[in-house]
């Protein structure tokens, strides 16, 4: 197995988001979406207008928000991915203008059906262990069993409690498109850059590894 991506979420300052760059992370995450990690397009724009565009993509998360306000921010941010974490519908999946990352969690296990409805709709399922009235970055590991049973069918983004301990295990045993760190690189809620490169270097050691 190669080529496992990396994308931290829940990026809060400009600071952050450069060490989540000279980590080696693939994609950045921002989320738009009511959370304690929540931050607003114009800051997004800002930090990212700073950055070299290259080595990285950046990721819109958000939570049940009409398509046309998601494409909206996707084109003031210049966002190459958008992460819909809340109930949207094939349909609406359909209607954003940026790789839609479709995000389930693991308790919900899609049928062949219902995974047919979404394919080609989204080019990502993001697999993880929602909480109520969490919109993820919970840090409760996910179901990795069921989670390896999806990554079967479709490309899947694991999420749920990952951090740099773990990260290895979880790539070998799943075999995903790519993992997705919030909390497991936090020290007291905020991103640690020390952190963040030591989950990148497990991942990619995995990768090597497999």
């Amino acid at each position: 197995m190669s080529g496992v991506r990396v994308k931290i979420c829940g990026l809060q300052g400009e600071d952050q988001t450069v060490a989540a760059v000279a980590s080696g992370a693939d994609l950045l995450g921002f989320v738009f979406a009511p959370s304690r990690r929540q931050v607003h397009p114009d800051r997004v724009r800002r930090w990212l207008q700073r950055l070299p565009r290259r080595g990285w993509e950046a990721v819109g998360v958000f939570v049940n928000l009409p398509p046309s306000e998601v494409n909206a921010i996707i084109r003031y941010c210049q966002l190459e991915w958008a992460q819909l974490s809340g109930q949207e519908t094939p349909e609406e999946c359909a209607s954003i203008e940026a790789p839609v990352i479709k995000a389930f969690p693991t308790a919900a296990l899609l049928t062949g059906k219902e995974i047919d409805a979404y394919r080609g709709r989204a080019r990502l399922f993001l697999m993880d262990a929602f909480s109520p009235g969490v919109g993820g970055g919970s840090g409760r590991l996910c179901d990795w069993t069921k989670a390896a049973e999806m990554a079967k069918s479709v490309p899947i983004l694991l999420a749920g409690g990952l951090n740099p301990d773990n990260v290895s295990n979880a790539i070998t045993f799943v075999r995903p498109w790519g993992v997705d760190v919030s909390s497991g690189v936090e020290v007291r809620g905020v991103k640690d850059a020390a952190l963040m490169r030591a989950f990148v270097a497990a991942a990619r050691q995995a990768t090597v590894e497999s």
